[in-house]
């Protein structure tokens, strides 16, 4: 029986509509990233993981992790844990490490 016309004879028609949405990407990937912490930010984004996730794996805290992605200087003690992180070389402008 057909809800809306009370009448049993009605066809039943299944209709399926798939659409695939993506999210826009945000501002600062859409540009090439210049610091380590812009790679950092686009590595941890591109992983989809959270920042207190990816201080875990530096063994660093989360404030942390967030200054460095802000662009706070980063001490070298931490460049390699951030280049394994990156699993690659980065190219760091001098300025970005403190000494």
């Amino acid at each position: 029986m057909c809800p809306f016309s009370n009448r049993s004879n009605a066809v039943h028609r299944v209709f399926s509509i798939a659409t695939e949405l993506k999210s826009p990407l945000p501002p600062e990937l859409e540009t090439e990233p210049k610091t380590l912490g812009e790679k950092l930010r686009r590595r941890r984004i591109e992983l989809g993981l959270q920042q207190k996730e990816v201080a875990a794996r530096l063994s660093v805290t989360t404030s942390t992790a967030w200054n460095w992605e802000h662009g706070w200087a980063i001490r070298k003690k931490f460049v390699p844990r951030i280049v394994q992180f990156l699993r690659k070389e980065p190219n760091l402008p001098p300025e970005t490490i403190e000494r």
